[in-house]
């Protein structure tokens, strides 16, 4: 960075720009990941394991979530971050991409509709009886689409 933008900053000059962009690149590539995991999951739980009312119900939950203005959400989660010593570090930054995004959820599950990415139920009901946990039927049926 050129001396004459940040000529008062210590803080820069003794970590240098470089940190602060590795800094951003993990904060941005956790927030990618985790979203992508989550939302994915989410909506597929919505669209083949729920009913198709309650469905709607989780998909309107969701998306009415995102009526909530973020500076009213804000100071609460502050606060608990502080509670629980996530505070001024990196789990403060990552913490809050964990919720999953309610616009996410419901293009993941719009798109999976519209573009028939669909899993068939019989591919569904034999990767139950093969796998133990519904976390690995889900992981076994997606593994076995893509081929």
């Amino acid at each position: 960075m050129p001396a004459y933008i940040y000529a008062d900053s210590v803080r820069i000059v003794q970590l240098g720009f470089i940190n602060f962009v590795l800094n951003s690149v993990i904060v941005i590539g956790f927030a990618m990941v985790a979203q992508v995991f989550l939302c994915s999951i989410s909506a597929f739980v919505i669209s083949k394991e729920l009913s198709p009312k309650a469905g709607r119900v989780v998909l309107l939950f969701f998306l009415g979530a995102m009526m909530i203005p973020f500076a009213s959400i804000m100071l609460p989660q502050l606060l608990m971050y502080k509670r629980i010593g996530a505070y001024n570090n990196y789990a403060a930054l990552l913490l809050p991409f964990l919720y999953l995004y309610g616009f996410y959820v419901y293009l993941y599950k719009v798109s999976s509709t519209r573009f028939r990415v669909v899993i068939s139920k019989q591919q569904r009901s034999k990767a139950q009886i093969v796998s133990t946990s519904t976390r690995r039927s889900v992981c076994h049926c997606l593994s076995r689409s893509s081929h």
